[in-house]
């Protein structure tokens, strides 16, 4: 996704899709670009509440001080996870 700092209103008007997507990549902010987008502490919870593992991080950009800027998040949709050590 690369919505401009809408990517949490686009999962949550996708819920019920959201079984069909196996994996996603969504851009995470560390500092902000967009007026009132989520911070990347923010956008991972939320990843996690809609069902959705962390499973890498790149960064896309940093500032001059080389803090990152904001970060391409890779997830997981858990329910397509085959995990035979989960526990029921």
């Amino acid at each position: 996704m690369d919505t401009q700092g809408y990517d949490q209103e686009v999962m949550q008007g996708a819920t019920e899709s959201l079984h069909h997507i196996s994996a996603l990549q969504t851009e995470i902010s560390c500092l902000p670009i967009y007026k009132d987008m989520k911070n990347y502490v923010q956008s991972l919870a939320f990843l996690q509440k809609m069902g959705f593992d962390t499973i890498g991080m790149i960064p896309v950009n940093r500032d001059k001080w080389l803090r990152v800027v904001e970060y391409d998040c890779l997830a997981i949709n858990r329910i397509h996870i085959n995990d035979p050590f989960k526990v029921e």
